[in-house]
């Protein structure tokens, strides 16, 4: 799991756009949260991942990351919040290949410790809302 970001945004860096990278990363980051733990393996993984990939912003990825995990956080509070910002990733996503690619990604993510009822429900509804109106 530690290199997943970096493989993730190295495979996405031909065709894809800074926004998007930083759509898919939401998107991962809200599916590492859906079991509302983060194992120590996923916390030693989101520390460690701003030294390893390319990231072309103006903030640093460990800087994004420490944005972005507290709306993640928010965002998982209820299922509107959540609503909301997985149309936002799919806003910046752009286009139906890449919401499928994420969607991919994010299963891909989610088998890595094994998908527990909750992340399966969560796969499923993602799913759903990324390819409605894609």
């Amino acid at each position: 799991m530690m290199n997943f970001f970096q493989r993730l945004i190295q495979s996405q860096d031909a065709g894809s756009t800074q926004t998007q990278k930083e759509a898919m990363v939401d998107l991962l980051l809200l599916g590492m949260y859906a079991d509302h733990t983060l194992s120590l393996a996923e916390q030693d993984f989101v520390n460690n991942e701003g030294t390893q990939i390319q990231w072309e912003s103006g903030i640093s990825f460990s800087g994004y990351l420490e944005r972005t995990i507290p709306k993640v956080r928010t965002a998982q509070s209820d299922i509107t919040t959540r609503s909301k910002f997985i149309d936002g990733i799919r806003d910046r996503l752009g286009n139906p290949a890449a919401c499928e690619r994420a969607i991919n990604e994010l299963k891909a993510l989610m088998l890595v410790d094994g998908v527990v009822p909750i992340e399966q429900e969560f796969i499923d509804d993602v799913s759903a809302q990324l390819t409605r109106s894609a």
